[in-house]
């Protein structure tokens, strides 16, 4: 793919060689990994959401967030992520 496109991307691993560009990392496309953009549901037997957590949620014990327990939460507590400049949740956002 960086070989058919005019556009700043890359597929060496190396930091220091891809700086300005895009990293494809195409070893996370394996049903083995789990990487997921924020509020992204994961297709598994029971919807779970990659939802930001604050340090002081991170406990023993922790569970996972289905979708009501994320909506819940954005209309409790706003978006963690935008409250620290990093991001935005919008509801019923579609690209």
């Amino acid at each position: 793919m960086a070989a058919r496109t005019t556009r700043p991307a890359v597929r060496l691993t190396h930091p220091e060689k891809r700086v300005g560009k895009v990293f494809i990392d195409w070893s996370q496309n394996s049903a083995a990994r789990s990487t997921a953009t924020l509020y992204t549901v994961r297709g598994r037997a029971e919807p779970l959401v990659a939802a930001p957590r604050d340090w002081d949620e991170l406990e023993p014990g922790v569970t996972q967030l289905r979708p009501d327990d994320v909506l819940r939460r954005l209309g409790r507590d706003g978006d963690l992520m935008a409250r620290r400049g990093l991001g935005t949740a919008r509801r019923g956002a579609r690209r």
